[in-house]
Order: structure tokens, then C-alpha cells, then sequence
């Protein structure tokens, strides 16, 4: 069955994978969580995304996004989404049995390469990487950390067709 997902003015067609689900409509207590979830054959895929560039978004909303980043806090908020979502899996006594790839997708023109290569590492070092370890009883927690550009997952993943939004156009 084919699994389509409408985030931040993109519409995902993930009907190449296994599985994926939209995850930050699902509530679970105060946990927050990442948009989707996406099970491929080899792995799993916690996808969020932030569109401060859609054609929606005002100059103010840039900017405030923009002061959001530069706040020590926010590599916090977008790594707790990613734990989160292990914790929701954790309280329903299951785990994934695939190694995950925790992407965040941003689309922000106002960021340049260096900004996005340090809010990469800053992100990178507040998720639970330390979880892998031979004795955890998961087993496979987080592979690999990227923060893309929606150009960089269509490229990255080309099994998953992205478009445009028909009402953003």
C-alpha cells in the first residue's frame, strides 16, 4: 500500500518502503516527536523537517526561525524528538531491529554552508549515539545523523518521489 506524507509544503510518496507513518500527529504524553517514520528493506528512516522557506512563511517567521537556530537550546529540541520517538517505542516493549538514520530536512536559504555544517555537529552531538553498544539490548539505536536539503534527500534517497505542495505552487 502506498504511503503518502504532506509535511511543511512537501508531499512525500514513500511507497517503495515497508512502512511509514506520520508520527508527530500521534500523541504520547509530553513526548514530543519527529514527523514520520519511514522502514525501508535495510533500515529505518525518523524524518523531520523544517520549511522556514515556503511561500507561506513571512520575513518575520524567517527571522524568528533563524534566532531559534542560533539559541544553544534548539540542537536540544530537535535531538529530544528523536529520543523521544525511542522512548515511545521502549514503553511499548518493542525496538527497532534495523539500524536508523535519524534526517533532519532544512530548507532554509538564509543558512549558509558553514552555518548548516555547525548546526549539523551541534544536532549531532545531543543524540544518544553512546546507545550503541554491544550490550544494549536494542542493539541497533542510531547509525548515522544528516541534516539535508530536500535537493540532498531526493538525491540521497531516490526511491521516495518529493514534491512541491499543489497549494504552494
Amino acid at each position: 500500500m502506498g504511503k503518502i506524507i504532506t509535511e511543511s509544503g512537501y508531499t512525500f510518496d514513500f511507497s517503495d518502503s515497508l512502512d511509514a507513518f506520520k508520527a508527530n500527529c500521534i500523541s504520547f504524553h509530553d513526548l514530543s516527536a519527529v514527523d514520520f517514520v519511514v522502514e525501508t528493506e535495510n533500515n529505518v528512516l525518523l524524518i523531520e523537517i523544517k520549511n522556514p522557506d515556503n511561500k507561506k512563511a513571512t520575513k518575520e517567521s524567517r527571522e524568528k526561525f533563524f534566532n531559534d537556530l542560533e539559541n544553544d537550546f534548539y540542537p536540544y529540541k530537535i535531538g529530544a524528538k528523536f529520543t523521544n520517538m525511542l522512548l515511545r517505542k521502549w514503553v511499548a516493549g518493542s525496538f527497532y531491529n534495523k539500524p536508523i538514520i535519524f534526517i533532519f530536512i532544512l530548507e532554509f536559504k538564509n543558512l549558509n554552508p558553514g552555518e548548516r555544517r555547525r548546526l549539523e555537529e551541534r544536532i549531532s552531538q545531543r543524540l544518544p549515539f553512546s546507545l550503541n553498544n554491544p550490550d544494549f539490548k536494542a542493539k541497533e539505536v542510531l547509525e548515522d545523523f544528516e541534516l539535508l536539503s530536500i535537493e540532498e534527500f531526493c538525491e540521497k534517497y531516490p526511491q521516495f518521489s518529493v514534491k512541491e505542495k499543489e497549494d504552494n505552487l
